[in-house]
């Protein structure tokens, strides 16, 4: 059986129930998944975390590394045999870092990164990047740059979305 995507019970939007695969939570058929079924699923949590953190922001008025408090209120934290799920904390102002390592050889790791582009009176614009290495690696990945108001993935990954809020 696979868990559902977590959803908030406090969070607005961004929802992250919009999700197209299961929580990483699912671990019933996780260890004989094929390598881009594991792959898909951190993704996936990438955009997740990228998208709570943002909503934090915006409700928060600042970010925070503090997994727990982003994911407050979801009916599961990330837990997978596959990968380490984790935040850093770059600015409470301008940026957090979601951090995806692989725990398996083989497995590729991913970082994102939540950030403020600009604030104007009582509001900001965030966007967040997803980046994916760019060979398998179980090493925890520099943090994505921030140059003229646009993220940049670190060396050895590859950025593979972008979205705006």
């Amino acid at each position: 059986t696979t868990v559902a995507s977590p959803s908030p019970t406090t969070v607005a939007s961004p929802s992250p129930t919009t999700a197209a695969s299961p929580s990483p939570t699912s671990t019933a058929r996780s260890d004989n998944a094929p390598i881009r079924v594991k792959q898909a699923r951190a993704r996936n949590y990438t955009g997740i975390l990228n998208r709570v953190s943002q909503a934090y922001f915006v409700e928060n008025e600042r970010f925070t590394g503090d997994i727990d408090q982003v994911l407050k209120g979801f009916r599961s934290k990330p837990n997978s045999p596959n990968y380490d799920f984790s935040l850093a904390l770059i600015d409470e102002k301008k940026a957090v870092q979601t951090i995806v390592v692989a725990k398996l050889e083989g497995l590729k790791s991913y970082t994102g990164l939540a950030y403020v582009t600009s604030l104007k009176s009582n509001s900001a614009d965030t966007k967040a990047i997803i980046c994916e290495s760019d060979r398998p690696t179980q090493d925890k990945p520099a943090a994505p740059e921030l140059v003229n108001d646009e993220a940049k993935c670190p060396s050895g990954y590859t950025q593979i979305n972008s979205r705006r809020y």
